[in-house]
């Protein structure tokens, strides 16, 4: 995880964040961090906090996919949960879970398996976890994770010698790229 991802993920756990700052100032890096803070909330207290700056971002975007993803998040079975958002908390932290990957896609936790997958570069070696992510990813209406998904798919086809493809896919994901200037996968992209 990036720096300025990692520090304002931290302001949004320890809840000494202001929305509106963040929002205007970094968006894209706040964007970021808010996926990841959703996804390593061990409660749907913790999760339902996280909702100005959802609403804050969807503002930006003028629609609703972060506010709607965080009550999704909230109202779910955190007993399941909780021990899942632990243990992928270790993964952002730089500890692989021995099994995470396994569990987190047998479970009903899609969010988290979907963050596990781009923290580890699984759906960039794997085909049948970049269909998941890409599932996900198109399901979600974000372009945001929509972005991410086809950067995994251009790291995959690189990875299997396959760079013209790759190149290909990312001066596709550029031109969309254009349309949302703000979004953190662009500059990795670009």
């Amino acid at each position: 995880m990036a720096a300025p991802v990692r520090e304002t993920w931290t302001q949004l756990t320890e809840k000494t964040a202001d929305a509106a700052y963040l929002v205007r100032q970094q968006p894209a890096v706040t964007r970021a961090a808010l996926y990841e803070a959703v996804r390593t909330a061990t409660s749907a207290d913790a999760v339902a906090s996280l909702l100005p700056f959802a609403s804050a971002l969807d503002r930006l975007g003028e629609g609703t996919v972060l506010q709607d993803y965080v009550r999704d998040v909230a109202a779910r079975d955190f007993k399941v949960r909780a021990p899942l958002a632990e243990d992928y908390a270790r993964l952002v932290k730089g500890a692989l879970v021995p099994g995470l990957l396994e569990r987190l896609r047998a479970s009903q936790e899609t969010d988290l398996y979907v963050g596990a997958l781009l923290h580890t570069g699984e759906a960039a070696r794997d085909a049948e976890s970049l269909k998941a992510l890409q599932r996900y990813a198109h399901g979600s209406r974000d372009p945001w994770l929509n972005l991410l998904a086809e950067r995994e798919r251009a790291r995959s086809e690189e990875a299997s010698g396959r760079a013209a493809n790759a190149e290909h896919l990312l001066l596709a994901t550029l031109r969309t790229c254009g349309a949302y200037n703000t979004l953190f996968p662009c500059a990795e992209i670009n």
